[in-house]
This record gives structure tokens, C-alpha cells and sequence, in this order.
């Protein structure tokens, strides 16, 4: 038994707990670069849609014509899928794109109108004021414990995670 040549268990089990532990290490980091790269396209989504609709709404006729289709009539319905942001004063439009009923002729109404492309999220919009109005993102993005539903919102809490 002197010149055993092989592998201990307790080598085997130091190598085997080894590994796991670099496994574990690598799917906690991969699942936070997941939730940054998901956070990203959110934040670059909404800015993009938030900007083309802030230009639109320079010309308040051409707005709420453009919209009209996308007109939400019970805002309740809705209100909570963007954190009960919604007000019953105002009107409200929905820029479904990731909504089940949307049609591929009002998908593509939305493309052109808002010259964007790829948009997979869906926005509540609202006209304020002469170039300004309000974009929410239905059903909001997750950044940490807490759902944001508006790009100051988003930018601010996404902000505040990466400078962690």
C-alpha cells in the first residue's frame, strides 16, 4: 500500500466544493449583468419613444388625431399596470406594442408615426402640455426591490444602482 497512486476523497471532495463555489460565483454575476442589459434596452426603449412623442405633441391637433385609435377609455383598467400613476383628468393613449391585440397595421402605424423600430414594451402616453407630455411604461422595470414606470424614474433609480 506504500506507492498507491490516486485520488483521496477528501480531494475530491475539497475539488467538487471548489467548483461549485466558482459556479455559483459566476451564475450570481451573470444574473446581475442579465438585469443590467434588461434595465439598458428598458432605458434606452422609453427614452427613445418618450423623445418622438415629446415632438409630436408640439402640434397639440396633431396629437390627439394621431392617437385617437390608441385612446384608453377606462384609464382604470390600466392604472395599476403603471403604478396607479394615472389621473382621471387627463387622457390617456396606449402605444401597445407589447400588447396581444395589437395589429400588425396599427403596429406599423405606431412604427411610422413615432419613427421607431424594434419598440417590444408598451407605453401609456399622455399630452401635458405644448411639447410636453407623459410616458409610462406598462407594467414597469424591475431595479432592485422596487418597479419604475417613467424615464425619470428609470434614469434615477438606474443611475443610483450603477454607481454601487
Amino acid at each position: 500500500m506504500k506507492n498507491q497512486k490516486g485520488i483521496t476523497v477528501i480531494s475530491m471532495v475539497i475539488v467538487i466544493v471548489i467548483i461549485i463555489l466558482l459556479a455559483s460565483y459566476s451564475i450570481l454575476t451573470s444574473r446581475d449583468v442579465v438585469t443590467e442589459v434588461n434595465v439598458q434596452t428598458y432605458f434606452q426603449e422609453i427614452k427613445l419613444v418618450n423623445d418622438n412623442v415629446k415632438g409630436l405633441s408640439l402640434d397639440k391637433k396633431y396629437f390627439k388625431d394621431t392617437f385617437e385609435p390608441f385612446k384608453i377609455e377606462n384609464i382604470n383598467e390600466y392604472n395599476a399596470r403603471v403604478g396607479n400613476n394615472l389621473r382621471p383628468d387627463r387622457q390617456y393613449y396606449l402605444i401597445g406594442y407589447g400588447e396581444e391585440s395589437l395589429t400588425e397595421v396599427m403596429r406599423q402605424t405606431l412604427n411610422e408615426t413615432l419613427d421607431v423600430r424594434n419598440v417590444e414594451n408598451s407605453y401609456i402616453i399622455s399630452f401635458v402640455d405644448m411639447g410636453k407630455v407623459e410616458v409610462f411604461l406598462v407594467d414597469g422595470v424591475r431595479i432592485g426591490d422596487n418597479y419604475y414606470y417613467t424615464y425619470e424614474e428609470i434614469h434615477n433609480a438606474y443611475s443610483n444602482v450603477t454607481k454601487k
